[in-house]
């Protein structure tokens, strides 16, 4: 399954406007993606936060990068051995967005 086909796969479905800026953020990401949803959920939400403008226009943008991650834990719940060490991962690579 793509990492599209995943997100278009949650319910409830996000709103319409929500959905394309996630969309945008995933296609670069999904047609590279070395199969480990997580990262490349991760890859997508902090490319989103590169982009953000630093006015309000940015609200919808950042609201999908909140949900990429919250997708990217979402789909780390199968490996739960692995959670802590992914949480690491994830603080580390949304706090070197700057």
């Amino acid at each position: 399954m793509t990492l599209k086909e995943w997100i278009a796969s949650r319910e409830p479905a996000p709103p319409q406007a929500l959905a394309r800026q996630m969309q945008m953020a995933i296609e670069s990401i999904d047609e590279k993606s070395g199969g480990d949803r997580f990262d490349d959920l991760l890859a997508a939400a902090t490319q989103i936060l590169r982009a953000i403008p630093g006015d309000r226009g940015g609200a919808v943008a950042l609201l999908a990068a909140d949900a990429l991650i919250t997708y990217a834990f979402e789909s780390a719940v199968d490996q739960c051995d692995q959670l802590s060490a992914r949480a690491d991962e994830a603080i580390r690579r949304i706090s070197a967005v700057g």
